[in-house]
């Protein structure tokens, strides 16, 4: 496979090309064409969008977590506990989340978590507790409605743990909220692993990632090669309409 990889380079002249569609000498069809390394672009990208994928749903998952249970605390306890955690929650939305994962996806590079699943695990570990006090926002309102319910109170009364009490009359009346607005989620996380990946940060090589390709393909873009950076690009920019498009229909009135 080296051999011929080596064989089937697009360099960005006519005699090193192979293009979208088309068979190369070893009888292999590309999709996408290939890269400057002579790897196939169509499984690249196939692969690295299943890395996104993966670290978008971990990512949400973290994130649905901390601020479910955060959601339930500060409807349950409420006063000078919802005030501390509106307080760090602001603290953390008013950060620059790009910047601020660039930053810890640097300075953690070289511990144990960056060798797991090639640094997609810290990517996740990263997204999610920058990105939980939009979903911990969005999940606050309903469980302190809930909270003050007269079941709660009579929970209460019977002396049952508050721990107990949050878990059986007040988080499944959230939980569909929660599912609502985590969907919505992902496609900002893989985008922005798209776009470390562009910048040379986020997931190590040889491991596929999306926004790879777009930068190995900036040379030759005005070239015949153009197909490098053309097919990825444009499935980068398709998943962010969608994703503002939900968003919009789930906020309409």
């Amino acid at each position: 496979v080296g051999a011929a990889n080596t064989d089937t380079t697009s360099q960005g002249i006519e005699g090193r090309n192979v293009g979208p569609l088309t068979y190369d000498q070893y009888d292999r069809f590309h999709p996408f064409g290939t890269l400057p390394s002579g790897q196939d672009l169509f499984t690249q990208v196939a692969l690295g969008a299943r890395v996104s994928l993966f670290i978008g749903l971990l990512a949400i998952t973290i994130s649905g977590v901390v601020a479910t249970s955060l959601a339930l605390i500060s409807a349950y306890y409420g006063g000078l506990v919802d005030l501390a955690i509106v307080l760090v929650s602001d603290a953390t939305q008013s950060l620059p989340q790009l910047l601020v994962v660039i930053l810890l996806s640097v300075v953690l590079s070289q511990t144990w978590l960056a060798g797991l699943y090639s640094g997609g695990v810290l990517l996740a570990l990263i997204f999610a507790l920058t990105g939980w006090p939009s979903l911990w926002r969005a999940v606050r309102g309903p469980a302190l409605q809930v909270s003050e319910r007269t079941w709660v109170d009579a929970a209460d009364s019977y002396g049952l743990a508050p721990r107990t009490t949050m878990r059986r009359h007040i988080l499944p009346y959230i939980v569909g909220y929660l599912m609502v607005y985590a969907s919505m989620s992902p496609g900002g996380t893989i985008n922005g692993v798209s776009w470390l990946s562009f910048l040379g940060l986020g997931i190590s090589p040889p491991t596929p990632a999306r926004g790879r390709p777009l930068d190995v393909g900036q040379p030759p873009l005005t070239t015949t090669s153009s197909h490098n950076a053309v097919p990825p690009g444009t499935l980068i920019v398709i998943v962010r309409p969608r994703v503002t498009a939900r968003r919009q229909r789930a906020r309409a009135p």
